[in-house]
């Protein structure tokens, strides 16, 4: 669950857990559950997710996991990068088309 920022231009606060028990990697866990936020309706277009830092010391998990997770998505057309170090969700229609 994503905890909405009062302040546009500050980012959201997500609530996700990484297992270090799990099948899945890391980076695949935040991504899937990110993913999972912004599919079912938690994270809206513009949101403005936390650094790749602050993510990962709130996650306890070192900042690669979290910089994979986020190239994922933006992969994925979810996000966008707004340098120098935002990450914003995308909105609808900015999927990269497949070829």
């Amino acid at each position: 669950m994503a905890q909405k920022a009062t302040d546009p231009g500050v980012p959201v606060k997500l609530r996700i857990r990484v297992s270090g028990r799990s099948s899945e990697s890391g980076s695949a866990q935040v991504a899937r559950q990110i993913r999972e936020m912004i599919e079912g309706g938690r994270l809206k277009a513009g949101d403005i997710l936390p650094s790749e830092d602050g993510l990962a010391e709130q996650l306890g998990v070192g900042r690669k996991i979290v910089r994979y997770a986020y190239g994922k998505l933006v992969e994925e057309g979810l996000l966008l990068r707004d340098f120098p170090r935002n990450k914003r969700v995308a909105g609808r229609g900015t999927r990269p088309r497949r070829k």
